[in-house]
């Protein structure tokens, strides 16, 4: 395939050739023609030959259909495009880049693109392409295990600021160089998304912080509409300070039926490298919060291996307590320095009025 000017050549007189590394629709037959089921526009296809040699073949799945025309692939609105792994990150953003500016037309892209050392630049193009994309209603972005730092964070950010028809999103940077810098952006670009009403956000082992906690919790709070949220945040240095933070935008979100929320620390012996440490003012600033949303019927909350102690898992039963229509709970407090498994008991009894309750309190005291 021939790459000009930064973006993949398509010839407009021929079928579509090979060379988009990625899941588009369902995939590709051995005499250059793009096979798609009947409707093209739920359809999903998948690369499954490549004429560049260090690419290497994904699954062949011949589906069955007509043969995909130029105008046809115009015409798709449902798109999922895979990169593949450590190869060479420019071609294959070049290949993403000719394929959106083709495809104007999309309403839903799900771009998986782990573990393949992209970097600050690269999200800039990415960023770039996709916010040209104005028709996008749900978009999924898997940019786990690169080298993403604050200046691609804020090119995703400008970009997704853009997509103002975005109901559904999905991001995925766990293990990058995001930091509070880069909290900052993607907070600004995702408070102009007032239509979004589901969101799911990972960003384990990022060096957040509080600050980039206070980001997130400012543009959290920007969007009335959710009614899903999830949000990781994993092994991030988050202490009081980032609760309190969270629990102010979180508080505000008065329509959130669903909320995941992850604060753990994945050891308590090296806390200066990167462990969370949420102690009994952050979960005070958590029960404070939480107990605003009185739509909520789902709730997963860990903080495992914080400073919870007895204080803390009081002011959280208090908190919780007030959600009335409760019905499914999930409580992750292994390793929280409760000390007394009274203070569970209290907790449970707060919460008795839940249907469903999984506290979980291993090592806890």
């Amino acid at each position: 395939m021939e790459v000009s000017k930064g973006k993949a050549c398509i010839n407009q007189k021929k079928h579509v050739p090979i060379g988009i590394v990625c899941d588009l629709l369902k995939t590709y037959d051995k005499t250059n023609i793009f096979q798609l089921p009947s409707r093209t526009e739920t359809a999903k296809f998948r690369v499954s030959t490549c004429q560049v040699p260090e690419v290497p073949e994904l699954d062949e799945e011949i589906a069955p259909g007509k043969p995909v025309t130029f105008t046809d692939l115009c015409r798709l609105t449902s798109l999922s495009m895979r990169g593949g792994r450590q190869r060479d990150v420019a071609w294959q953003l070049a290949a993403v880049a000719g394929a959106l500016d083709t495809l104007q037309q999309l309403v839903k892209l799900r771009v998986d693109f782990s573990h393949i050392s992209i970097n600050d630049e690269g999200c800039q193009a990415l960023g770039g392409e996709v916010s040209k994309l104005a028709q996008l209603t749900a978009l999924s972005l898997n940019l786990r295990e690169n080298n993403v730092g604050p200046e691609g964070c804020r090119a995703l950010g400008d970009g997704l600021c853009k997509l103002l028809q975005l109901t559904t999103l999905s991001l995925d940077l766990e293990c990058n160089n995001v930091g509070e810098e880069g909290c900052r952006a993607l907070g600004d670009g995702l408070g102009k998304l007032l239509q979004l009403t589901t969101l799911s956000m990972n960003l384990p082992s990022n060096f957040v912080g509080d600050g980039g906690c206070r980001a997130l919790g400012d543009g959290l709070g920007k969007l009335l509409q959710l009614t899903t949220l999830s949000l990781d945040l994993g092994w991030n240095k988050v202490g009081d300070g980032g609760c309190q933070a969270l629990a102010n935008g979180l508080g505000k979100l008065l329509q959130l039926t669903t909320l995941s929320l992850d604060l753990r620390s994945y050891n308590g012996l090296v806390q200066d490298l990167g462990s969370n440490n949420v102690g009994p003012e952050g979960c005070r600033a958590l029960g404070l919060g939480l107990g605003k949303l009185l739509q909520l019927t789902t709730l997963s909350l860990d903080l495992e291996r914080s400073s919870v102690g007895p204080e803390g898992c009081r002011a959280l039963g208090d908190g919780l307590c007030k959600l009335p229509k409760l019905t499914d709970l999930r409580l992750n407090l292994n390793y929280t320095e409760i000390s007394k498994k009274a203070e569970v008991d209290a907790l449970r009894e707060k919460l008795r009025h839940v249907p469903n309750v999984e506290i979980s309190t291993y090592g806890s005291f």
